[in-house]
C-alpha cells in the first residue's frame, strides 16, 4: 500500500490533529487507535485516527504510525496507560 498521511489526535474530540504518515498494510479506519513513537522517540503513544488523505508536511517529516493499537487480554493492564486517567491526576494536583 502506498504512503498515507493521517490526522490524528491524542483523545477522541480534539480540535488539534497531528500529521502522520503510514506505509502499513492494515487497513485502518476513523476511530482506530494506533501507536506512534512518543515524545523525543521514547515509548509509544496511542492516538486515535481521525482524517485520511491529508497533504504531506512541507516543513517537516511526519512521524509514522508504529501500528495499529490492539488492547490487552482483559486479566492484563494496559501498560500505555490512558490520557483521562492522566488528565485526572493533573486536574486533581496530586503529587508524583
Amino acid at each position: 500500500m502506498a504512503r498515507q498521511f493521517i490526522a490524528c489526535t491524542f483523545r477522541p474530540g480534539d480540535t488539534r490533529a497531528y500529521t502522520y504518515a503510514y506505509d502499513g498494510a492494515e487497513p485502518l479506519a476513523v476511530g482506530d487507535i494506533v501507536l506512534v513513537a512518543g515524545r523525543n522517540g521514547e515509548g509509544k503513544k496511542k492516538v486515535h485516527v481521525a482524517i485520511f488523505g491529508v497533504p504531506e508536511p512541507a516543513d517537516f517529516e511526519a512521524k509514522p504510525i508504529i501500528e495499529k493499537f490492539a488492547p490487552p487480554p482483559a486479566d492484563q493492564p494496559d501498560l500505555l496507560g490512558d490520557d483521562a486517567e492522566v488528565d485526572a491526576l493533573f486536574a486533581n494536583k496530586l503529587p508524583f
